[in-house]
């Protein structure tokens, strides 16, 4: 699951959505509607097929055009 914050990497994270499996190692994620010239940051969490969610991974940061 992929998590979205607008505050920095101490702010809170909400659910921005899931990655997308393709088939091979690699895995996609696309956050449309997002403001123009915003920072966000993200941080992943796995989940096992038993629901156990994972600790957060550290936090990386995009800003939009």
């Amino acid at each position: 699951t992929v998590f979205r914050s607008y505050s920095g990497s101490q702010g809170t994270f909400s659910v921005a959505g899931t990655l997308a499996d393709d088939g091979s190692a690699n895995y996609t994620f696309h956050d449309p509607g997002l403001l123009g010239a915003t920072p966000y940051f993200y941080q992943v969490k796995a989940t096992d097929y038993a629901g156990n969610e994972s600790l957060p991974s550290g936090t990386t940061s995009a800003t939009t055009f």
